[in-house]
């Protein structure tokens, strides 16, 4: 569970489901309820609670935006499964298929109380259902779960698969990440609305420089944080501001 949490920092939603997760386990598992005897789980969490105190006083002081953003957007449309959907194809295209496949059967073996891989089931199936709940409503984009895919790939490993599901897991992961990498420098498929060079900007830097070039003495006013990151860093000196 520790390494788990230690992967997953590059994600807004990584130290609450952790968190989260790992409470639920202490509390579902005979052998989780026998650490709540020892002092460590509650040092941990003292420490982690020292660690975020300088956020949760700003969020304190005003009105705990950032959960009442996130928070906020679980039911905010009419439910609809349109978003679940994409979530799963999502993930399925992301952690590649057979991956998938794999890290599924695996979070299932881990379902028993006890087992040693059970804690990441608990972590998994609590942060899972959050996003189900969310992808009912709103879009989910398929990288908010990424610090789930450290857990996964535990249990992928255990999953006790047929051979030839296990030894074809990796090639095609591979196969189908050089297939990205190529469309994404060269654009081997030629595509009007090509997600892959949206994604990653890859026609960006001529456009940031003929914008640059058009308002040479003027500012530029941006509406989103990713164009204001793109211009900011493809054109330094022109003035860029967010609204």
């Amino acid at each position: 569970v520790g390494a788990v949490a230690g992967l997953s920092l590059l994600s807004k939603y990584s130290m609450l489901f952790v968190g989260l997760g790992t409470a639920v386990w202490l509390l579902a598992d005979r052998r989780g309820r026998a650490w709540l005897k020892t002092p460590w789980p509650w040092a941990g969490a003292l420490l982690a609670l020292a660690v975020f105190a300088p956020n949760l006083l700003w969020q304190a002081r005003h009105d705990w935006m950032t959960f009442a953003f996130q928070f906020g957007r679980i039911d905010r449309g009419a439910l609809t499964g349109r978003y679940l959907v994409e979530f799963a194809g999502a993930q399925l295209g992301l952690a590649t298929p057979l991956i998938l496949v794999l890290a599924a059967m695996g979070w299932w073996r881990a379902r028993r109380p006890g087992g040693e891989a059970f804690p990441l089931f608990v972590i998994v199936g609590v942060t899972l259902l959050y996003f189900l709940q969310h992808a009912l409503h709103d879009r989910v984009q398929g990288n908010w779960p990424c610090f789930l895919y450290p857990a996964l790939a535990v249990l992928a490993a255990d999953a006790r698969a047929p051979r030839w599901l296990s030894r074809s897991a990796a090639p095609l992961a591979g196969a189908m990440l050089l297939a990205l990498y190529l469309q994404a420098a060269l654009g081997i498929i030629p595509r009007k609305h090509d997600p892959v060079a949206r994604l990653l900007a890859r026609d960006f830097p001529a456009a940031a420089q003929s914008l640059a070039d058009s308002v040479p003495d003027g500012a530029v006013l941006t509406t989103d944080y990713e164009t204001t990151a793109l211009l900011r860093y493809y054109q330094p000196r022109l003035p860029v501001i967010q609204i």
